[in-house]
């Protein structure tokens, strides 16, 4: 997806964990949002895009140039904000779902992707499940890369009610968890004298976000949204 937007890169310190550059500014001076919430951590090294699976992206926003006094510190190379998939009001009832299994070969290992999805005149109700575990990755030689395996899972409601015509509250939940994270490669920049592993046993992330969003005109005022959140991420480290 990033691959499109010109001046943006994506980075990965494994096969887990992926971070976006904004004209070589690297995730210190990047604010990461999941469907407009702020979600980064005090270290953000091999996090961000981890901590949500690919098959539930269904966007890239990303803002460039300084804009923190919209988006507070951080934000000094701009704004990555991920979008995710959702469902729409639809004119009659519909009902939606799929599964999807996946298998690879480098790294090893297996994923499943589940969303069913329902939507009517009035209310839009969408929800999706996934888990992955992945063994560690080979390099181009074939040769094993140390610490570099993961599994996790995740599970995902987002609900929208309208009120009228101008009125619409949107209701979404997160809840990941990711196990026996490795971060490849010694002499990490917090460790540059250090030769042992980084892992991460244990990882999670809650989000809560309520939202309410008023359309009056789309000739004059397109939309102002009121957007109250939580967010509640855990990580433990192992060297």
């Amino acid at each position: 997806t990033t691959r499109r937007i010109p001046g943006v890169e994506k980075s990965s310190d494994g096969a887990w964990g992926s971070e976006i550059n904004i004209r070589g500014l690297d995730r210190n001076r990047i604010v990461y949002l999941i469907d407009g919430v702020r979600i980064n951590t005090a270290t953000d090294l091999a996090a961000q895009f981890g901590l949500l699976d690919p098959s539930d992206i269904e966007r890239v926003e990303v803002l460039k140039g300084p804009i923190s006094a919209l988006y507070g510190s951080g934000a000094i190379g701009g704004v990555a904000n991920v979008v995710t998939r959702s469902a729409d009001f639809t004119d009659a009832p519909e009902w939606h779902g799929g599964l999807s299994l996946s298998y690879g070969t480098n790294p090893r290992g297996i994923g499943t992707h589940a969303f069913s999805s329902y939507s009517d005149e009035q209310l839009w109700l969408f929800v999706s499940g996934n888990f992955r575990d992945r063994d560690s990755y080979r390099n181009a030689d074939g040769d094993r890369i140390p610490n570099s395996q993961f599994d996790d899972w995740s599970g995902r409601l987002r609900l929208g009610w309208k009120w009228d015509a101008a009125n619409v509250t949107e209701v979404s939940y997160l809840r990941y968890q990711g196990n026996d994270i490795g971060v490849p490669g010694k002499g990490l920049a917090l460790l540059p004298n250090d030769n042992r592993h980084l892992t991460y046993p244990d990882t999670s992330l809650q989000l809560l976000s309520l939202s309410h969003i008023i359309q009056p005109d789309p000739e004059f005022w397109t939309e102002s949204r009121l957007q109250l959140s939580f967010t509640k991420i855990e990580r433990r480290a192992r060297f």
